[in-house]
């Protein structure tokens, strides 16, 4: 039978992300508040991009949609977008991913280090961060940044600084967290 301390090390990260998202659900219910500024600005890049798509003229217009910031969140917020047009919850959902990454990978990167449930505190202590709190409420790039550059943090700590030679590891975690990263960092 195991103890009380390794299942509740297990599930804890599981116990406190759902109540983090709970929170923000929560609060995105009872805000009323309009996007401003570059949250206006992002919401209607996810409708062009949403239009591309519907369209079929997409990969066409790639490059252009976007000169100055990087296309994978507005991709993020167009598949939300096609499927929920009319909803008050664009940016929870298009930042609920960028949020998983950023708490997911950071317990995964403290667990290399210490126990699972000291690693479940960290990877809840970035959500509790004031402003991830609030980016993650806004259509903003910030969060799922985040995310991205702390899977790709992760990848590089488990391969021992790109030292380890396991191919296959490499293959298939490498080229995916670093073409994520750059469809974030590159306009």
């Amino acid at each position: 039978m195991k103890r009380p301390g390794e299942f509740l090390g297990r599930y804890l990260w599981w116990i406190f992300f759902v109540t983090v998202l709970a929170i923000h659900l929560v609060w995105e219910l009872l805000d009323e508040s309009v996007p401003m500024w570059d949250m206006a600005y992002h919401q209607l890049k996810g409708w062009e991009y949403l239009a591309a798509w519907r369209d079929d003229k997409l990969l066409e217009q790639f490059s252009a949609l976007s000169p100055y910031y990087p296309p994978l969140y507005y991709l993020q917020e167009a598949t939300v977008l096609r499927f929920l047009p009319q909803t008050q919850f664009l940016a929870f959902l298009a930042n609920s991913w960028g949020l998983f990454l950023l708490s997911y990978f950071t317990y995964r990167s403290a667990v290399l280090f210490v126990d699972p449930l000291t690693g479940a505190i960290a990877g809840i202590l970035p959500l509790l961060f004031p402003l991830t709190a609030w980016a993650t409420r806004l259509t903003l790039l910030d969060v799922s940044l985040a995310g991205w550059v702390a899977a790709a943090g992760y990848f590089i700590l488990r391969s021992e600084n790109l030292q380890r030679k396991r191919l296959l590891e490499h293959l298939r975690n490498g080229p995916s967290s670093c073409f994520c990263l750059l469809l974030f960092c590159i306009a």
